[in-house]
């Protein structure tokens, strides 16, 4: 089973912002040792949104893993 203090959440601005429109973010769940991307996405809206898609998404890797 995978360690969870392993797994870190990373969201950054995305690089295809609209003017006039909410801005997007990038997030990626990633594996810190060894470096590996295991889940990514986007969002539009807050970094807090995005952080939420990016945290919904590592719980949902973590229960696939732990079958």
């Amino acid at each position: 089973m995978m360690d969870e203090d392993n797994i870190e959440i990373v969201v950054e601005p995305g690089n295809w912002q609209t003017p006039g429109k909410a801005k997007r973010w990038k997030w990626q769940v990633r594996q810190k040792d060894p470096a590996k991307s295991l889940v990514r996405g986007s969002a539009t809206g807050t970094k807090q949104m995005a952080h939420d898609a990016a945290e919904a998404a590592r719980a949902k890797f973590l229960a696939r893993i732990a079958r």
